[in-house]
């Protein structure tokens, strides 16, 4: 009844208090530390609002509650407790107070003295004369000075600290400490609170600085390469990404992520081909399915549903409404490289899939799994790798290929294969990317995304010659730093053991 009546705030106030006694809030009970300074505290705002009683009058009392949780909203408030052994302080809140260690971290030259900052509300000259903050550099730098010469005497042991590298960017320390001398090796033994993480670290360090150059590995002590085509991929992007994966055995680590990894929706395309081709076997009997009404959608979703279940195990989505989202999404994405990629070619056989075979290639063997091989009309074989992100025939030239993988599979049978062709399954790119003997006939609308070679077995001949070498590399132990492109370095996972920033530093 009295909340709904006008009274000024004092007489608020009143009532506010009596309710809070009459409630028997905080008493009855000895109270904690921290729960009387939040009591008291509110009990302080709420008088504070007696700098409005002039200006308000009265209120009704929903006014009063907002003016009480406006104040309260403004009130800084910290509990007060016992003062910890270690605090992290900032510069000013530090300048002043007496440690008995003091580490003070960020000492760049970039940092001492700070870079200009005036305001830019007033005149540059007037705040030069009055010597206001971030005015002038010589105001910075006696600033500066006087702060570091605070903190130098601040406690008996000072450390002074700076990082060289912020990423690509190198620093230095400020000239205002060039003076001091440097930190003992000693200090860090002697440091009462020394972590074991440290001990461990500078164990490790100064055992890594003493071994020899890493830029050759022993030799492969066995004929066969575990890894398949990626040991050479490997070492074409970078010898020692070679030699760390596949001799070191140094793995990326498998990250959680949400939803579906493009790992995992590559594979079930793949699966739901290597089913498909096993059980309609050729170009012919794929005509025969699309001439009769609704029986490539009957097989298709037999080999979803039976993929599904497999895929169920091994990806985790939440909530269910996303496996068919991914099924359907699968199912779009394999029906439509049917129709637009596979019908459209000329009559071919599929012979294999996913079949597994061994190639000796420069004094190594080489565990191969090939996606998939045609047999073309004239005898001639086509080898076909499925991809689900873009490729293009520029990744199997040069010295170094990108992607070795499918020249290697030519090796397998060399006076048989005509063409490698990447089968590229993208929303919004179907096609066959690759390379062709000029003879073979394939398909006239994938003539934009062929190239026909001019003297296959001289193409053959290069890509042997190139992925021997690849392949001797490894067997010697070739492991230097030597990244193909940026792109390799951007998206490796051994930035942790890999020196190819110091590298880059001394070669700078």
């Amino acid at each position: 009844k009295s909340r709904a009546r006008q009274q000024t705030l004092l007489q608020w106030q009143q009532w506010l208090q009596q309710f809070i006694r009459d409630s028997g809030w905080c008493q009855g009970r000895a109270l904690e530390s921290e729960e009387y300074q939040v009591r008291q505290r509110l009990l302080e705002s709420i008088t504070e609002l007696n700098d409005l009683e002039e200006w308000l009058g009265p209120i009704p009392f929903e006014r009063f509650r907002r003016e009480l949780n406006d104040t309260a909203r403004g009130l800084p408030f910290q509990p007060q407790t016992e003062t910890a052994g270690i605090q992290i302080l900032g510069v000013l809140e530090a300048a002043g107070v007496p440690f008995d260690a003091l580490w003070l971290c960020e000492c760049e030259a970039v940092n001492w003295p700070e870079a200009l900052n005036p305001n830019p509300l007033l005149s540059r000259r007037l705040q030069r004369q009055l010597n206001m903050p971030g005015a002038s550099p010589e105001r910075e730098l006696a600033y500066a000075a006087r702060l570091l010469e605070t903190f130098r005497t601040g406690a008996p042991a000072v450390v002074f600290s700076w990082g060289e590298r912020d990423g690509e960017t190198e620093h230095m320390l400020s000239s205002l400490l060039s003076s001091l001398p440097p930190v003992p090796a000693s200090f860090y033994e002697e440091c009462q609170y020394q972590q074991r993480e440290h001990i461990q670290f500078t164990q490790m360090r100064n055992r890594i600085q003493s071994l020899p150059t890493d830029e050759q590995g022993p030799p492969l002590p066995q004929r066969h390469a575990v890894g398949g085509s990626g040991v050479l991929r490997a070492q074409s992007l970078c010898p020692f990404k070679a030699f760390a994966e596949f001799r070191l055995q140094l793995r990326a680590r498998d990250d959680l992520t949400e939803g579906v990894k493009a790992s995992d929706r590559g594979s079930l395309v793949h699966q739901v081909l290597e089913l498909f081709w096993q059980e309609v076997k050729d170009w012919h009997q794929l005509q025969a399915l699309l001439a009769r009404e609704n029986e490539l959608d009957a097989v298709l979703n037999r080999i979803l549903d039976q993929q599904l279940r497999l895929f169920r195990t091994t990806v985790v989505l939440e909530p269910e409404a996303l496996y068919r989202l991914e099924r359907e999404r699968t199912f779009l994405l394999v029906k439509r490289w049917l129709l637009e990629a596979d019908a459209a070619r000329m009559p071919f056989q599929v012979v294999q899939v996913e079949k597994r075979k061994s190639l000796d290639i420069g004094g190594i063997e080489l565990a191969l799994s090939v996606d998939r091989v045609d047999t073309l009309q004239d005898g001639s074989q086509l080898i076909i790798d499925y991809k689900t992100g873009d490729r293009d025939a520029k990744a199997w030239q040069g010295e170094r290929p990108e992607e070795p993988q499918l020249p290697l599979y030519a090796m397998l049978e060399p006076e048989r294969t005509r063409g490698i062709l990447f089968g590229v399954l993208q929303p919004a790119s179907l096609s066959y990317k690759g390379l062709l003997d000029q003879s073979i006939p394939f398909s006239e609308t994938a003539a934009k995304t062929i190239a026909a070679s001019d003297d296959w077995n001289v193409q053959l001949q290069e890509w042997r010659r190139v992925l021997q070498q690849l392949a001797e590399q490894h067997a010697q132990g070739r492991a230097e730093v030597d990244p193909l492109n940026d792109m390799v370095c951007q998206y490796c996972h051994l930035s942790s053991v890999c020196r190819v920033r110091d590298a880059a530093h001394d070669a700078d």
